[in-house]
């Protein structure tokens, strides 16, 4: 194989390794939308602010 298969190879292996994590991203961005809502009942969430002091 030659060495620009070999580097275009590994630009492909980032570029789909790069599409994933934005896909997971995405993903983490529509659950923290959902969780932020008022009536989200998210039992993570405290239902008041942290006090910052």
């Amino acid at each position: 194989m030659l060495l620009l298969d070999l580097l275009a190879a590994e630009r492909d292996r980032i570029d789909r390794q790069i599409a994933d994590l934005r896909s997971v991203r995405n993903r983490l961005d529509d659950m923290i939308t959902e969780a932020r809502k008022p009536d989200s009942g998210c039992p993570c969430l405290p239902a008041e602010p942290l006090d910052s002091s």
